[in-house]
């Protein structure tokens, strides 16, 4: 693994996760998870795809591992999108 692919760094581009849930009261509450996390700045949604994208954008690295554990606490699942997934 690289750091790239363990680390949200900060950049205009942030880091895209697939998340798994479809309901927006379900995203009002992952988005209050992860503002509890040091160093994310900002959150966006992109529910115009299924599955639902969210984008991290932070101000120093942060784990990708940390983003993934503190989501999957309360039942729902945030996975990095690769390149390859970006094809399907």
């Amino acid at each position: 693994m690289s750091y790239l692919s363990e680390y949200i760094i900060p950049a205009t581009l942030g880091k895209t996760f697939l998340l798994g849930t479809d309901y927006s009261r379900d995203y009002q509450k992952v988005l209050k998870i992860l503002g509890k996390i040091k160093g994310i700045s900002r959150v966006d949604l992109n529910d115009e795809v299924f599955p639902r994208e969210i984008t991290i954008y932070t101000e120093c690295p942060v784990a990708v591992k940390e983003v993934q554990q503190s989501v999957k606490a309360f039942g729902f699942h945030a996975i990095p999108k690769s390149f390859l997934l970006s094809f399907f």
